[in-house]
């Protein structure tokens, strides 16, 4: 992984974090691994 890649994940995890305290952890997993799927595709839907 690129050092930019990298810091923009920890970015989207402070965010998703602080905009959505409520939700519950699994949720949040399955919107990470649903954000690398698209990034490997390399297409946003």
């Amino acid at each position: 992984m690129t050092l930019k890649s990298t810091r923009n994940v920890i970015g989207n995890k402070l965010r998703i974090v602080r905009g959505t305290r409520k939700m519950n952890k699994s949720k949040f997993i399955a919107n990470r691994k649903e954000k690398m799927r698209r990034k490997k595709g390399k297409r946003v839907e």
